[in-house]
C-alpha cells in the first residue's frame, strides 16, 4: 500500500507546485522521499508518527490559506527538519 500512497502524495505534490504551493511542495517532496525509501522494509514507528504529523500540518496549513495567514512557515521547517534527519538516521 506504500506505493498507493506514494503515487498519491507524488500526485499532491505536482499539483501544489502547479499553483504555486511551495510550502506544500516542499513538505510533500520530503514525504514523498520517506515514503519511497521505506517500500522494501516497510515503515517504522518513527516514520509512521512523521507521516501523521504531516497530516496534521497540511490541515494546518489549509487552513492558513484560506485565512492568508503565513504564521506556519516555521512550524512547516520544524517538521521537515525532522523529516531529514529521520531519512538519515532511520530507527
Amino acid at each position: 500500500h506504500l506505493k498507493e500512497i506514494n503515487r498519491c502524495v507524488h500526485c499532491i505534490k505536482g499539483s501544489a507546485r502547479a499553483v504555486g504551493y511551495t510550502d506544500y511542495s516542499s513538505l510533500i517532496h520530503d514525504l514523498e522521499s520517506l515514503l519511497s525509501s521505506h517500500f522494501e522494509k516497510g515503515l517504522h514507528t518513527e516514520a509512521i508518527t512523521l507521516l501523521l504529523d504531516s497530516v496534521d500540518k497540511f490541515k494546518e496549513l489549509n487552513a492558513a490559506l484560506i485565512n492568508e495567514d503565513q504564521s506556519n512557515e516555521k512550524k512547516m521547517t520544524q517538521l521537515i527538519q525532522k523529516i531529514l534527519h529521520y531519512k538519515s538516521n532511520p530507527s
